[in-house]
């Protein structure tokens, strides 16, 4: 049986991570020792396109059948920038255990919108996904190779003060 396995690193507000482990399956499955609880639907993972050039676009995902618990990281901002693993899985007849899968996706997630059915009391949430490559067109650290640059993260080291001193062109020989 295919199933889409979805890990969300959520922020939990404190530097460290609470896991939404969610499958597609109709029970939960195991993958490398974690389990996903099988949950509604996956109702919509925009097309992932593959290329020989390396692409920042991210996709658009729907979930359903989400634990309404989850609406408290929602209110905390945990969705944002957290960290999203979409794994495409094999499981074997008569197992919960995933034996084959690949990476679908990976990145971050953008701010989620969500809706609450409270006739069965779960979420639907609908995000967006940067891919990993998105801070590829940050603007580089500003600081360079100089004294002052230096000094100012490393307070009273010395070691460009003696650079200037140096009257050779020197050659790196591998």
């Amino acid at each position: 049986m295919e199933c889409t396995a979805i890990e969300i690193k959520l922020n939990d507000g404190n530097g460290g991570f609470d896991v939404l482990r969610i499958a597609t399956s109709p029970f939960d499955v195991v993958l490398n020792g974690d389990v996903y609880t099988a949950t509604g639907d996956v109702l919509e993972i925009s097309k992932s396109e593959s290329t020989g050039e390396i692409s920042k676009t991210g996709l658009n995902l729907k979930m359903t059948g989400i634990d309404p618990t989850f609406q408290t990281h929602l209110d905390a901002g945990g969705f944002i920038r957290a960290p999203i693993t979409i794994l495409t899985c094999l499981v074997p007849d008569g197992s919960n255990v995933v034996t084959v899968y690949e990476y679908y996706h990976r990145g971050f997630c953008d701010t989620p919108l969500t809706q609450v059915d409270y006739d069965t009391g779960t979420l639907t949430i609908s995000l967006e996904t940067n891919n990993v490559f998105t801070d590829i067109d940050k603007i580089p650290n500003l600081l360079r190779s100089s004294m002052a640059s230096h000094s100012s993260r490393h307070p009273g080291d010395k070691f460009y003060q003696y650079t200037a001193d140096v009257d050779v062109e020197e050659t790196w020989k591998s």
